[in-house]
């Protein structure tokens, strides 16, 4: 696989060597759609932390979680996907639970979370939006169908949509509305309003 497009994307990570201009300018800037989506898939990850923080029952010791977390900002479910099975294999003992059940959240830590997310997101529509061109999808799509690395960006985006539905489920307790279980907008309600 060529990596030279995920690497031109990593350089606008949350478009911030847009506003900072600090892009190098010997790299082209990417198609708006490749660009939005990438930063789309980013910042979903980045609002997983504090759900994968209050999931106090399944998570790992906590530099365990940072570290998957890190990690899962440049490659996502390489990181991510292992961590959740870990989760599942090495569940925490029924005292440890009852000490520790209380799956609540760090409402400024999630508020800054949801806000710094939503904001990448928003712009990263907007950019879809405004400046992708039909020439703009079909290279896209054959980008996806040749590259394995953009092929499982795609599929890190449904995956992304089903630990979003595991994880809300576990910390919340209860069953899961509808909009919880909406791709990224669920989480960031959790974040906000839950």
């Amino acid at each position: 696989a060529d990596l030279a497009p995920a690497v031109e994307d990593s350089i606008h990570f949350f478009y911030l060597a847009d506003i900072f201009q600090t892009a190098p300018a010997d790299i082209p800037n990417p198609p708006p759609l490749r660009l939005g989506l990438f930063n789309i898939a980013e910042a979903w990850i980045f609002a997983f932390l504090p759900l994968l923080w209050a999931d106090r029952k399944n998570r790992l010791p906590r530099p365990v979680l940072l570290v998957t977390w890190l990690g899962a900002l440049g490659l996502t479910n390489a990181f991510l996907a292992p961590y959740l099975l870990c989760c599942e294999i090495f569940k925490q003992t029924e005292a440890k639970e009852l000490q520790d059940s209380n799956n609540s959240k760090n409402a400024i830590v999630a508020g800054g979370t949801a806000v710094t997310a939503t904001l990448v997101v928003a712009y990263a529509i907007i950019q879809i939006l405004t400046q992708t061109s039909g020439q703009d999808f079909g290279d896209f799509f054959q980008l996806v169908q040749e590259d394995r690395t953009y092929f499982a960006f795609c599929v890190d985006l449904v995956l992304f949509s089903i630990f979003q539905s595991v994880l809300l489920g576990r910390v919340k307790e209860a069953d899961l509305t509808t909009f919880d279980k909406l791709p990224f907008v669920g989480l960031v309600k959790w974040m906000l309003v839950d």
